[in-house]
């Protein structure tokens, strides 16, 4: 917060692109919902400390990211940061490994303080990391470097039992040799060779997934018998009903952090655009998701409009993250998230780099249609 400071003094100007303005808008609007709303607990006054926290980094991110070259180099902090996490952690992990039986409420959390954030957070790092790696120019050198926070990643998802942990590693893969595929377009035998390599990437995967130790959660979504699913869709039905009590709520919530004292089960709803409506009402739910529809609308432009297959390679994969982070949306509270929210940041003043060396009629489609309506490729 403090480099950014400095640099909006040191060139006078502010960089921060509108979808990011719009999630500062959406921090204020929570301010104000918390003097307003319903209460003023000690713990309410810990998540608006928190979310103004967030909002913040995300701001500052958005400020600092100028070029490719500190977008990269963001990444390369963010994806080595696994190296503290596992080192703060290495204790929880060695009796993990060493216990000859693992219950259900032995998942991993540690210092990331929910099973699910530690699986996210583990997920976008090796998101992160394959990104890097497109962008290597130094690709065999980097490739074993990048492995050592990917293995991480995998150990921490292995040990978290997250649902959505286990699912997502499944999904980004088939995504990843999606784009495996896409990129070949010269011989029979390099096509032949990157789906060998992606059907091993996938048999692997898959192995992954049925081999951890909570796999009987993800049969617990085709077989029922979960008790934590039938508690969130509670949790869901009582989020709606406290955003309609009345029209103070409709509009404004019961103030930041609030729902879980309206929840018989004094938590929060678990469904991101759910707990926005009941905390920060219908305002604060379109500001947030007004942000991020302009963050996808501005990647798929990009996409669409970019010839170099480089560039076209690292904004499918920021789709797929985007696309990642919206599914977790419905099973997480992510609007506040310390570990994801600054990362978006980051994505946005990166597409915005890359939107002002467009040319000034394609950034005018961009504006004035709110969506590219031509496929030049």
């Amino acid at each position: 917060m403090a480099y950014a400071i400095l640099d909006i003094l040191g060139s006078q100007s502010i960089r921060i692109p509108g979808e990011i303005r719009l999630y500062g808008f959406m921090g204020l609007w929570a301010v104000i919902t918390f003097f307003l709303g319903a209460s003023r607990s000690e713990e309410g006054t810990l998540s608006l400390g928190t979310i103004i926290k967030v909002v913040i980094a995300t701001l500052a991110c958005a400020q600092l990211i100028k070029d490719e070259a500190d977008f990269f180099t963001a990444l390369k902090m963010f994806v080595f940061s696994i190296l503290f996490v596992f080192y703060l952690n290495r204790t929880d992990f060695q009796l993990l490994r060493m216990a000859e039986q693992i219950r259900e409420t032995d998942r991993f959390a540690g210092t990331l303080a929910n099973a699910n954030y530690a699986a996210l957070f583990s997920l976008t790092v090796i998101w992160a990391s394959g990104l890097l790696l497109l962008h290597s120019r130094k690709w065999l050198l980097r490739s074993t470097l990048f492995l050592i926070p990917i293995g991480l990643s995998l150990l921490i998802i292995y040990y978290s039992g997250s649902k959505r942990g286990l699912i997502g590693i499944g999904l980004f893969v088939l995504f990843f040799t999606r784009l495996l595929y896409i990129r070949q377009h010269s011989s029979f035998y390099k096509k032949s060779l990157v789906i060998l390599i992606s059907s091993s990437l996938i048999i692997v995967a898959g192995y992954f997934v049925y081999t951890s130790p909570f796999f009987f959660r993800i049969e617990q979504l085709f077989y029922g018998g979960s008790g934590s699913d039938i508690n969130r869709l509670n949790l869901a039905s009582e989020a709606i009903n406290v955003w309609l009590m009345n029209w103070k709520t409709f509009f404004i919530g019961v103030g930041q952090g609030n729902f879980k004292f309206f929840s018989y089960q004094q938590t929060y709803s678990h469904v991101t655009p759910l707990e926005l409506l009941a905390n920060l009402g219908i305002i604060g739910f379109f500001l947030f998701m007004g942000f991020l529809f302009l963050l996808f609308r501005k990647f798929i432009f990009l996409y669409r409009h970019t010839f170099n297959q480089k560039l076209k390679s690292i904004f499918y994969l920021t789709f797929v993250f985007l696309f990642l982070y919206s599914i977790s949306m419905l099973t997480s509270v992510l609007y506040d998230s310390r570990e994801l929210m600054p990362i978006l940041g980051c994505l946005a003043a990166f597409g915005q780099y890359h939107l002002r060396l467009l040319r000034p009629s394609q950034i005018s489609e961009l504006n004035t249609s709110g969506s590219a309506r031509n496929d030049p490729n």
